[in-house]
């Protein structure tokens, strides 16, 4: 369990239904049920989102850069190769959602929970993460590089072959992950003060060119 508290989303208990007509760059959605609305390839960049619910929404390859969450559910939306790069998320939930291949770059999170989400080779780079609880989520070839990290917790998520290059992970708790392949610098430097199990410390011994025999 992380050991810090995210704030929950504040979102109204009914919620008027909005249509994609209402949806473009730059606007301003506040208070809306938005349901099985099929955005694929839209230019939304720079829309903002405020206590808003999204729920099976098809935003493959949507064009979100510079977009704003704040106070949202998505759940059970399809993000893949969806374009995020300087997105913001605050105090948001996102449940059961698909990003394959999503941009997150330079992307900021915060009091923000990721649970049973595939984000398989997302781009993270110079990303800002903190609150951030990301559960049952796969990782695998994502790319963290460069992410600025305050307060993340990874619990029972997959990283498989998944890219830390220059992000510090001292203090982070992989105990509850799945680990394999991880990709850092040569020396390993971002692993210094990484928490880990007996047996993750094997896998990671292999990375740093360790030779181990029983």
């Amino acid at each position: 369990m992380a050991d810090f508290a995210i704030l929950p989303p504040r979102i109204d208990d009914s919620l008027p239904p909005l249509g994609a007509s209402a949806l473009g760059p730059e606007a301003e959605i506040t208070g809306w049920q938005l349901t099985g609305l099929d955005l694929t390839g839209a230019d939304l960049s720079r829309i903002t989102f405020e206590g808003c619910v999204l729920e099976r929404c098809r935003l493959t390859a949507c064009q979100l850069d510079g977009a704003e969450f704040r106070d949202c559910l998505l759940r059970g939306c399809e993000l893949s190769s969806a374009r995020l790069s300087g997105s913001y998320f605050s105090r948001c939930i996102l449940q059961g959602c698909k990003g394959l291949g999503a941009d997150l770059s330079r992307s900021k999170l915060t009091n923000t929970a990721l649970r049973d989400c595939v984000l398989r080779a997302v781009n993270w780079d110079g990303a800002s993460l903190e609150k951030l609880v990301l559960r049952d989520c796969d990782l695998s070839e994502s790319w963290l590089t460069e992410c600025r990290l305050k307060q993340l917790a990874l619990e029972d998520c997959t990283l498989t072959q998944t890219n830390f290059f220059r992000t510090p992970l001292a203090g982070m708790d992989f105990t509850r992950c799945r680990l394999s392949g991880l990709v850092c610098t040569e020396n390993g430097a971002e692993l210094k003060g990484a928490i880990v199990t007996p047996e993750q410390a094997v896998e990671l011994a292999r990375l740093l060119g360790l030779v181990i025999r029983p």
